[in-house]
Protein backbone atom coordinates (compact mmCIF):
# COMPACT_ATOMS: atom_id res chain seq x y z
CA UNK A 1 0.00 0.00 0.00
CA UNK A 2 1.37 3.34 -1.11
CA UNK A 3 0.51 6.18 1.23
CA UNK A 4 1.02 9.73 0.15
CA UNK A 5 1.08 12.36 2.79
CA UNK A 6 -0.60 15.54 1.78
CA UNK A 7 1.26 18.67 2.66
CA UNK A 8 -0.78 21.67 3.47
CA UNK A 9 -0.76 24.71 1.27
CA UNK A 10 0.72 26.73 4.12
CA UNK A 11 3.56 24.26 4.69
CA UNK A 12 4.53 24.43 1.00
CA UNK A 13 4.50 28.23 1.10
CA UNK A 14 6.60 28.22 4.27
CA UNK A 15 9.21 25.92 2.70
CA UNK A 16 9.32 28.08 -0.41
CA UNK A 17 9.75 31.21 1.73
CA UNK A 18 12.65 29.55 3.60
CA UNK A 19 14.39 28.67 0.33
CA UNK A 20 13.84 32.18 -1.01
CA UNK A 21 15.20 33.71 2.22
CA UNK A 22 18.33 31.55 1.90
CA UNK A 23 18.92 32.66 -1.68
CA UNK A 24 18.35 36.31 -0.81
CA UNK A 25 20.78 36.17 2.12
CA UNK A 26 23.44 34.63 -0.15
CA UNK A 27 22.87 37.39 -2.71
CA UNK A 28 23.08 40.07 -0.02
CA UNK A 29 26.41 38.65 1.13
CA UNK A 30 27.77 38.72 -2.41
CA UNK A 31 26.58 42.27 -2.98
CA UNK A 32 28.12 43.46 0.29
CA UNK A 33 31.44 41.88 -0.68
CA UNK A 34 31.59 43.72 -4.01
CA UNK A 35 31.95 47.48 -4.02
CA UNK A 36 30.16 49.75 -6.52
CA UNK A 37 33.33 51.83 -6.70
CA UNK A 38 36.10 50.59 -8.96
CA UNK A 39 39.01 49.07 -7.08
CA UNK A 40 42.22 50.99 -7.45
CA UNK A 41 44.77 49.17 -9.58
CA UNK A 42 48.17 48.82 -8.02
CA UNK A 43 51.10 49.50 -10.37
CA UNK A 44 52.68 46.23 -9.27
CA UNK A 45 49.73 44.22 -10.64
CA UNK A 46 50.10 45.81 -14.06
CA UNK A 47 53.87 45.40 -13.94
CA UNK A 48 53.46 41.69 -13.16
CA UNK A 49 51.65 41.26 -16.46
CA UNK A 50 48.12 40.86 -15.14
CA UNK A 51 46.99 43.76 -17.29
CA UNK A 52 43.93 45.96 -17.12
CA UNK A 53 40.37 45.10 -18.13
CA UNK A 54 37.07 46.93 -18.26
CA UNK A 55 36.64 50.49 -19.48
CA UNK A 56 40.03 51.97 -20.32
CA UNK A 57 40.91 55.53 -21.32
CA UNK A 58 44.41 55.67 -22.81
CA UNK A 59 46.49 58.70 -23.63
CA UNK A 60 49.08 58.18 -26.40
CA UNK A 61 52.57 59.12 -25.24
CA UNK A 62 53.56 60.05 -28.80
CA UNK A 63 50.72 62.24 -30.10
CA UNK A 64 48.62 62.81 -26.94
CA UNK A 65 45.37 61.45 -28.42
CA UNK A 66 42.77 60.02 -26.04
CA UNK A 67 41.07 56.73 -26.78
CA UNK A 68 38.34 55.09 -24.70
CA UNK A 69 37.42 51.43 -25.11
CA UNK A 70 36.27 48.37 -23.17
CA UNK A 71 38.00 44.98 -22.98
CA UNK A 72 36.87 41.79 -21.27
CA UNK A 73 40.30 40.17 -21.10
CA UNK A 74 43.26 41.91 -19.41
CA UNK A 75 45.55 43.85 -21.76
CA UNK A 76 49.04 45.30 -21.26
CA UNK A 77 49.44 47.05 -24.62
CA UNK A 78 47.37 49.39 -26.75
CA UNK A 79 47.75 50.87 -30.22
CA UNK A 80 46.98 54.52 -30.93
CA UNK A 81 44.30 55.02 -33.59
CA UNK A 82 45.85 58.39 -34.55
CA UNK A 83 49.54 57.68 -35.06
CA UNK A 84 49.63 53.86 -34.86
CA UNK A 85 52.18 53.76 -32.01
CA UNK A 86 52.13 50.64 -29.84
CA UNK A 87 52.64 51.31 -26.15
CA UNK A 88 52.33 49.63 -22.78
CA UNK A 89 49.48 50.81 -20.61
CA UNK A 90 51.66 51.12 -17.51
CA UNK A 91 50.42 52.58 -14.23
CA UNK A 92 46.70 53.34 -14.20
CA UNK A 93 44.40 55.56 -12.13
CA UNK A 94 40.60 55.59 -11.89
CA UNK A 95 38.70 58.23 -13.87
CA UNK A 96 35.03 58.96 -13.19
CA UNK A 97 32.69 61.05 -15.32
CA UNK A 98 29.57 62.40 -13.58
CA UNK A 99 27.52 63.90 -16.39
CA UNK A 100 24.68 66.45 -16.19
CA UNK A 101 22.39 63.89 -17.86
CA UNK A 102 22.73 61.70 -14.76
CA UNK A 103 25.05 59.09 -16.27
CA UNK A 104 28.16 57.93 -14.46
CA UNK A 105 31.08 56.29 -16.26
CA UNK A 106 34.16 54.81 -14.64
CA UNK A 107 37.39 54.22 -16.52
CA UNK A 108 40.96 53.28 -15.72
CA UNK A 109 43.46 55.64 -17.37
CA UNK A 110 47.19 55.82 -17.96
CA UNK A 111 47.13 59.61 -18.47
CA UNK A 112 49.78 61.83 -16.89
CA UNK A 113 48.33 65.30 -17.62
CA UNK A 114 46.38 67.37 -15.08
CA UNK A 115 43.22 67.65 -17.25
CA UNK A 116 41.67 65.36 -19.86
CA UNK A 117 38.98 66.55 -22.27
CA UNK A 118 36.53 63.72 -22.97
CA UNK A 119 32.78 63.29 -23.50
CA UNK A 120 29.75 61.51 -22.07
CA UNK A 121 29.01 58.41 -24.11
CA UNK A 122 25.29 58.76 -23.30
CA UNK A 123 24.54 62.31 -24.40
CA UNK A 124 27.84 63.31 -26.15
CA UNK A 125 28.28 66.40 -23.97
CA UNK A 126 31.83 67.50 -23.18
CA UNK A 127 33.39 66.44 -19.88
CA UNK A 128 36.66 67.74 -18.49
CA UNK A 129 38.37 65.20 -16.25
CA UNK A 130 40.55 66.87 -13.61
CA UNK A 131 43.22 65.23 -11.49
CA UNK A 132 42.38 65.42 -7.78
CA UNK A 133 44.66 67.25 -5.33
CA UNK A 134 46.19 64.01 -4.04
CA UNK A 135 46.74 62.89 -7.69
CA UNK A 136 45.04 59.54 -7.07
CA UNK A 137 42.19 59.80 -9.61
CA UNK A 138 40.49 61.88 -12.30
CA UNK A 139 36.97 63.25 -11.71
CA UNK A 140 34.58 65.22 -13.91
CA UNK A 141 31.54 66.91 -12.39
CA UNK A 142 29.97 66.02 -9.09
CA UNK A 143 27.80 63.04 -8.17
CA UNK A 144 24.09 63.75 -8.15
CA UNK A 145 22.13 62.07 -5.38
CA UNK A 146 18.38 62.38 -5.23
CA UNK A 147 16.44 61.61 -2.08
CA UNK A 148 14.88 58.16 -2.04
CA UNK A 149 11.53 59.51 -0.86
CA UNK A 150 10.31 62.92 -1.89
CA UNK A 151 8.49 64.65 0.91
CA UNK A 152 5.36 66.52 0.05
CA UNK A 153 4.57 69.93 1.48
CA UNK A 154 3.01 69.74 4.92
Amino acid sequence: MNVQLKTSKYQEEFEMDERLAGVLSQMAGLMAASSPILPRKEPSKVARGEGVKGFILTECRHCGALRGFCVKTPVNYTRCKNCGAKQTIGEVKPATIYCNCGSVFRYMTNAKSKMLPYYCISCNSNALLKLTDDESEYVSGTPKFEPAVKEEGV
